[in-house]
């Protein structure tokens, strides 16, 4: 994945139960492996 790219990934709602919901990949954070996400709703 790279910075832009449009993600399913698994939010967890307030109920306790997860939806894959489109995000965002913001930043890559090489030295840990991680990402950067921000959901998106319309």
């Amino acid at each position: 994945m790279k910075e832009g790219d449009v993600v399913l990934t698994a939010f967890e709602q307030a109920d306790g139960k997860t939806k894959n919901r489109p995000a965002i990949v913001l930043r890559v954070m090489r030295t840990f492996g991680d990402l950067l996400i921000c959901g998106i709703s319309r």
